[in-house]
């Protein structure tokens, strides 16, 4: 993503690139990393990620661009399209 809006952020965490693919694909884990309240969809590629943060009426909803279980690294390119505060829309791309 090369746009204004776009945001690329790189971490290290002590986890198998398995367990960081779950974290950022599989709805369940999605809640618990982001303490949502809920996350509905797919975080496959092609997919969408429905997260819903304490008390927000409307989801935020992510379409997940690419996710790659690479053998030693893992890659999840997401796209925000809900409108978030200030009416912003943000893209971005984790790589762990």
């Amino acid at each position: 993503m090369t746009s204004d809006n776009s945001y690329t952020k790189t971490l290290t965490v002590a986890a198998t690139p398995e367990e960081v693919f779950a974290a950022l694909t599989d709805p369940d884990q999605v809640t618990a990393w982001w303490s949502a309240k809920s996350t509905t969809g797919s975080g496959q590629t092609g997919g969408k990620l429905e997260i819903t943060f304490g008390t927000e009426d409307r989801p935020t909803v992510m379409r997940v661009l690419a996710a790659l279980p690479l053998p030693k690294t893992s890659s999840v390119q997401v796209r925000q399209h809900a409108r978030i505060r200030g009416g912003c829309r943000r893209g971005g791309r984790v790589f762990v």
